[in-house]
This record gives structure tokens, C-alpha cells and sequence, in this order.
């Protein structure tokens, strides 16, 4: 039985729909009702394209069309991105000229070809960190900026004008890579959607005989989309098709893959006739904790309009748990699975962390609780390659059969100093002499810290190891992490961004602290504001028990509350808001205990922002009191030619952020010119919470700092572009050009 929201969803007439679906509101059922609606309309199965992101989604929603519409669904256009482009270039390969794929470049073959473009190029990738260098880095750059369309001498551009000296050199190997595909005839997953858009943008240019075949499109977990997939349904959409897509911007967390929440917020743009239907009734959480998922989400900069309610009855329980260290944190975790394991199964309980390496405290101790687990998103003990390498090495010498989760492959030099420790009798001595022996055959090319890294996550596995008498006993523990218990009734332990779209009984929300959630690596408004929806994404997985646990010292430093757990605490209901005032009272009486810190802290950030602006506006007196001194006015004849500017200063990418490149088929002179203008004027539409955030960065509007950071951007692009062998030309005149404008216009009217 559907409600009033999810009714209208499902039946209503317009060709452009956005169902906003938010946590638990049943976002799936909704999407089947509406092809249910389309099959009972008189509109053929085949004519209704329904898009998701994951196979696992696929099933799900063909599983429920089987069930509910009574259709055999094995080839309906129901399909991933990359299933509905494989499909149509079986059709449609020859007409852009390429041969249908009969097969897929593998993840490891596409390794492959990284490694012998690095061996045939070796200076290629010598300036980066051993990290950067790694294969799966480099194509996880590869595929974000085809995500995006981007050719290989756009991205070069892109990385310039970033003053991103790492993306710098993978665009080199980008052009390389792609290169690489076209003279041997292969594809990637990437490159199968790139083909399709190009097909169906050559056939909507055409006579339209393949996208007119479809009548209706629906989409699922449109939050998700990203420009290369958008691109792809806007050509489908020009055969004549309706369109109907179903998310929530609340809910996008997957910005670091090449996901644009802009998609969603600014749908009825892109689609100015679009309809927008909300559903806002959460069947999955008890009040209390839909009043905390409220209370974060409204600190979001920017969202569409939404009042979730909850349908139980009861309460439900949110708490926020302080702890002395990651120690104490992982046994007040085992206290309240305890605690919830007599009224409910170890499988009803999650817990979540902002990264996989996070839980790995909680995991031994649950470990030596005899606690059941799941392990998921890579969540486990032994992370690292280095720490692998011990297991399987301690598993030689000690003839016991390496498994599934821990069988790699290890050096002929170990291998061999494992099987000479065979003889040695001593368990102990055996895995403290193959972990020195790990450690000293590091790769010279680490960093310091990512040797300590490497030499800690070794000494973990160690530690771990010598708990045990002896090998049988140590490796019957190792392989309970990495299979589920027979019966299933295990603790999940998982990331956030693995968790979206599941829900259970009770949720812990670890590590919640101001470097962790939000992520130290995360600096920028857009990277915290994303940060936010994580949070939130976590706090709405359970349905009756949510507890939020943090850490004052975690690997031998302090820490801070997040600032989120402050934000939840905000229990003050909006205008809107249907919940009652006793409600409010009780969640205020739930968390009254963590308040008045999460209070003093918000009172020390405050503090240090005051100073902050203080700080910026002494500076800013300073540099007028000096008569406005001159700027260098150089111009870059190479990457890092004594111009006087440094990559530092390049303002992470604020410039490319509001529109100005120098790309192929970017802004043209006048409009670059205008964007300049109106960011040194501070003209730019934004939030006044990010003109807060880019004058930290930026200065103040109008002033000379501002300027300067400008000048430096485009010249550190510039300096760049003019080392590169391929360097592109036309991008090299456009900013010489916008220098000249900044010197001569911009600076001269100051």
C-alpha cells in the first residue's frame, strides 16, 4: 500500500520527475510502482530504460518487477550504465567507427598496462611519492576525469590550472593509457560509456533509429550520476523519451569518484519543466533518531527542501559516548553489542567508520571477545600489503595452507627465508625474524612517513601473531576474520559509504572526531559539506539504537569531538517541524550529558575563527600601510622558472570551481575575462557561508592579496603547460592573455 507522496510519485503525467526519496521513505518500492504504472499504461517493457549503479541494485529491482509485475525481466533494458552502453555498442559500434568490444580490459590488465607505460617511460612518474605511483592510483585518476569527458590535453589543462602537480604528471600518462587502447583495439568500463554517449549523440544527430526506441527512462539513485552518465541519458532523452529519476541530495557521498550532487540540487534547470514530488515519511528509524538525521541536515549549504518524519511510535535511543583512548572506545563498543545481543542478533547490529583502517582496534578486540563478525569494505586487521606479506611468509614457515583474504604472492627473497625458518621450533622467533626481514626489504622510494606507516602496520600483524602460542591456534583466529561466521549471525563492521542504502537494528557510529569525520584530508567548504552528508548517511542506517562514539586520544594524539555531534545536538525543531515539544525534551534529556562539551568546544572553534579573521584583517592593513606593493608581474617560461610563484598559492582550484579554464570548448575570452572580474570583485553567486570560506583562502574582495592569488593560478597553469613536450597551445595563448588582463585592466583599476 503505497502513501499519498509515494502514489503521486509513481502516477504522475510529466515528462520530467524528481522523487526525492530520503532515508527509508521507500525510495525502491516507489521506483517499481512507476514501472508498474508505465506496463498498466500500455507501454511495452522494452520501451522503459530503468538505470542503476550496481549490479547488486539491478537484481533487487528486477527481482521485485518479477515478483510485482509479473515479467520476465532477463532482456529488459534494466541495467547498470555500463550494461545499457555495452548493449547499444553491439549495436552501434560501427557507426563511430570503433569494433564492438568482445571483451573488457580486467582490473588487473589494466594494472598491467600502467606498468609498462611506466617502464617505458620511466621519469614519467619519478617526482611522486611510491604511493602515487601505484597503478590503482593512477587509473583511479584516469577514470574520475573520463567520468567527466575530459580528454587527455583538457585534463593536462585541468591539472595546470589545479597547480596539482601529482594529476600533472598522471595526465601524461592518461594521453599514454588512451594511446595504449586505441592502437591494440581494447576498452575499459570508462571507455564503454564514453563510446555509447558518442553512438547516441551521433544518432540523435541522425535519423534517431536506436533512442527512439525507448519511451520512458527512470533512474535510480540519481545522487550518484556523474557527467559522463548524464551526458549519456541527454542524448537518450532527445529520441523522445520521458524521464523519471529518484535519489536524494542528502545522501551524496560519492563526490571523490566523480559524482555531482550539482545534478540533483540543480535538476530543475537542467530540466526547466520538471516536476518535484518529496517523500518524507522514514519507515525505517524511530524519532528520535530522524530528529538527529534532521538536525544535521540542515546545516547542509545547500539541498532541496525537506521535512522527514518518522512513522514508529517509540522513541528510540541516540547516544554519544566519549573515551579516553582507541582501547576504551573499542570496549564500551563491546559493552553495548553486549548489551543489545540479549534482546537482538549479533546480524541486527553494525558498526561504521569514516575508513576501512579505522575500525582495526575494535576488530582485534571483538576478535578476542569471541565476538562473530562480518567484515566489509576492506575493513580488516591486516590492511596493508606489507602486513599480508607477513601473514603468508609466517604461514610458509610454518607449512600451514595460506586462504582466501590472505593468499599473495610474496618475494622469491622472503619465500626463501620463510621456508628456512621451517626448522626453527619457536613460533615467537619465527614471526619477529620474517617482520625485521619485511621491514628491511621496504622500498627505498617510501617516504619517511610511509616507511613508519609500513613499519607499524608490520609490528601490528606481528603483536598480533605472538598473542597466540602457536600457528594453528594464530591462523584459526586470522581466517575468522576473513570469512563470514556459516550462519550469518555476525556484527557488521563496515564503511559508511559501504553501508548506503542497508540499515539495521542498532548502529554504532565510530570515531567520530574532528579529523576523522570530517577527514583531515578534506579541507575545502565543498569536501566538509560532503563530509557532512557521510555523517548523515551513517546516522540513518538503524532503526532503533544509534550511538556515536569518539576518542580524546587516538594513535597517541588528541583529539577533538566532531563538530557533527554538535550539530545533531541542535534539537531546536525548525518551523516546520510536525514533533512534538515532549519529544524534544526527552532527546535533550538523552544527550544533556555530552552537551555542555560539545558546547565548549564549539565555543574554542569560534575562538580560533575570531582570531583567524583578526589575523586576516591585521594583514590586510599591513599590506595597505606598505602603498599597495607591486606584483610580480612575470610571466611563467616553465614549471617553477623563477616567476615567484608556488603551487601552494594556487588556491586549489577555486577558479576552475566557478567556471574559468582554459580548456578546447571553454569559456571564450570575454567570459573568462568576466569570470575574472567578477572573482576579484567578489561577484561571484554563492552562499554567504562559502564567501566566508573562500576569503580564508583568498582574501577579501578587491584586494591586492586576492589579485595576486588570481595571477598566481594562472601562471603556475601557465609555467606547467610550457614544460610538457605535448604542451597545449591554444590553452598557453589563452592565458597569456588573461595575464595581460589582470595586469592591465584589473590591477591598473585598483
Amino acid at each position: 500500500m503505497l502513501n499519498k507522496e509515494q502514489l503521486q510519485a509513481s502516477e504522475i503525467n510529466d515528462s520530467r520527475v524528481l522523487v526525492l526519496a530520503g532515508p527509508g521513505t521507500g525510495k525502491t518500492t516507489t521506483l517499481v510502482s512507476r514501472y508498474k504504472h508505465l506496463i498498466s499504461q500500455g507501454n511495452k517493457p522494452e520501451e522503459i530504460v530503468c538505470c542503476t549503479f550496481s549490479r547488486k541494485a539491478v537484481d533487487e529491482i528486477k527481482s521485485r518487477i518479477s515478483k510485482e509485475a509479473k515479467l520476465d525481466v532477463k532482456n529488459l533494458p534494466v541495467d547498470t550504465f555500463h550494461s545499457l552502453s555495452i548493449k547499444a555498442l553491439n549495436k552501434l559500434a560501427n557507426t563511430i567507427n570503433v569494433k564492438n568490444p568482445k571483451s573488457i580490459l580486467k582490473p588487473e590488465e589494466r594494472r598491467s598496462v600502467i606498468n609498462k607505460i611506466k617502464e617505458e617511460n620511466p621519469n614519467i612518474l619519478k617526482d611522486l611519492k611510491y604511493s602515487e605511483q601505484i597503478p590503482s592510483n593512477v587509473l583511479k585518476y584516469i577514470d574520475q576525469i573520463r567520468e567527466e569527458l575530459v580528454d587527455p590535453e583538457d585534463a593536462a589543462i585541468e591539472a595546470s590550472e589545479k597547480g596539482d602537480i601529482v594529476n600533472i604528471a598522471y595526465a601524461d600518462v592518461y594521453k599514454l593509457y588512451e594511446d595504449y587502447l586505441t592502437d591494440n583495439g581494447l576498452v575499459d568500463f570508462p571507455r564503454m560509456i564514453h563510446y555509447a554517449y558518442k553512438a547516441f549523440a551521433l544518432d540523435a544527430s541522425t535519423n534517431k533509429s536506436y533512442i527512439s526506441q525507448f519511451k520512458h527512462i527512470l533512474i535510480d539513485e540519481y545522487q550518484d550520476i556523474n557527467f559522463a552518465q548524464k551526458s549519456l541519458i541527454d542524448e537518450l532523452l532527445k529520441g523522445g523519451a520521458s524521464l523519471w529519476v529518484v535519489g536524494d541530495d542528502d545522501q551524496a557521498i560519492y563526490g571523490w569518484r566523480g559524482s555531482n550532487v550539482k545534478f540533483i540540487l540543480n535538476f530543475e534547470e537542467y530540466y526547466p519543466e520538471a516536476k518535484k514530488v518529496v517523500l518524507n515519511t522514514n519507515y525505517r528509524s524511530e524519532n528520535n533518531i530522524v530528529i538527529a538525521a534532521n538536525n544535521l541536515a540542515k546545516r547542509f549549504v545547500e539541498r532541496h527542501e525537506k521535512n522527514i518524519i518518522s512513522f514508529g511510535n517509540d522513541e528510540g535511543e541516540v547516544s554519544v559516548y566519549k573515551n579516553k583512548d582507541e582501547e576504551t572506545e573499542a570496549s564500551k563498543i563491546i559493552d553495548l553489542i553486549n548489551r543489545r545481543n540479549k534482546s537482538t542478533h549479533y546480524k541486527d547490529i553494525a558498526i561504521l567508520a569514516r575508513t576501512n583502517t579505522l575500525p582495526k582496534s575494535v576488530v582485534r578486540a571483538l576478535s578476542s571477545a569471541n565476538i562473530p563478525m562480518v567484515l566489509k569494505n576492506n575493513v580488516s586487521l591486516f590492511n596493508d600489503s606489507s602486513a599480508k606479506d607477513l601473514l603468508k611468509a609466517a604461514a610458509i614457515a610454518s607449512d600451514v595452507k595460506s586462504e582466501r583474504g590472505w593468499d599473495k604472492k610474496i618475494s622469491p627473497k622472503l619465500y626463501s627465508f620463510a621456508k628456512k625458518l621451517l626448522e626453527e621450533n619457536k613460533w615467537e622467533t619465527k614471526v619477529k625474524s620474517l617482520s625485521t626481514s619485511i621491514v628491511r626489504q621496504l622500498p627505498t622510494s617510501l617516504n619517511d612517513n610511509e616507511r613508519k606507516q609500513k613499519e607499524k602496520e608490520v609490528e601490528n600483524c606481528k603483536n598480533y601473531l605472538i598473542q597466540y602460542d602457536n600457528a594453528f591456534k594464530a591462523f584459526e583466529m586470522v581466517n575468522t576474520l576473513f570469512k563470514e561466521p556459516k550462519d550469518g549471525n555476525g556484527v557488521h563492521i563496515g564503511t559508511i559509504h559501504g553501508a548506503k542504502g542497508l540499515e539495521w537494528e542498532t548502529v554504532i557510529v565510530m570515531g567520530c572526531e574532528d579529523d576523522k569525520l570530517p577527514h583531515s584530508l578534506n579541507s575545502d567548504v565543498w569536501e566538509i559539506e560532503e563530509e557532512r552528508r557521510i555523517a548523515y548517511v551513517g546516522i540513518t542506517r538503524p532503526k532503533t539504537n544509534l550511538y556515536l562514539t569518539w576518542a580524546e586520544n587516538r594513535d597517541g594524539m588528541e583529539k577533538l569531538p566532531s563538530p557533527y555531534l554538535n550539530e545533531i545536538l541542535d534539537v531546536k525543531p525548525r518551523s516546520k517541524t510536525v514533533v512534538s515539544e515532549d519529544r524534544v525534551s526527552k532527546y535533550i534529556s538523552i544527550m544533556e550529558n555530552f552537551g555542555k562539551e560539545a558546547r565548549e568546544h564549539q565555543e574554542k572553534l569560534e575562538k580560533v575563527r575570531r582570531l583567524q579573521i583578526q589575523r586576516e584583517k591585521q594583514r590586510t592593513a599591513e599590506l595597505i600601510a606598505e602603498n599597495r606593493r607591486a606584483i610580480n608581474t612575470a610571466i611563467a617560461d616553465g614549471f617553477g622558472q623563477g616567476s615567484g610563484w608556488k603551487i601552494k598559492d594556487t588556491g586549489d582550484g577555486f577558479l576552475s570551481q566557478v567556471g574559468y579554464t582554459a580548456k578546447k570548448d571553454g569559456p571564450s575570452e570575454r567570459v573568462r575575462h568576466d569570470i575574472l572580474s567578477k572573482v576579484f570583485n567578489g561577484q561571484i553567486d554563492m552562499p554567504d557561508t562559502l564567501k566566508a570560506e573562500v576569503a580564508k583562502s583568498w582574501s577579501e574582495p578587491n584586494s591586492l592579496e586576492r589579485l595576486r592569488k588570481m595571477r598566481n593560478t594562472i601562471n603556475t597553469a601557465l609555467g606547467a603547460q610550457k614544460a610538457k613536450t605535448n604542451a597545449s597551445k591554444q590553452a598557453i595563448e589563452k592565458w597569456e592573455k588573461d595575464l595581460v588582463y589582470i595586469d592591465e585592466v584589473l590591477k591598473e583599476g585598483q
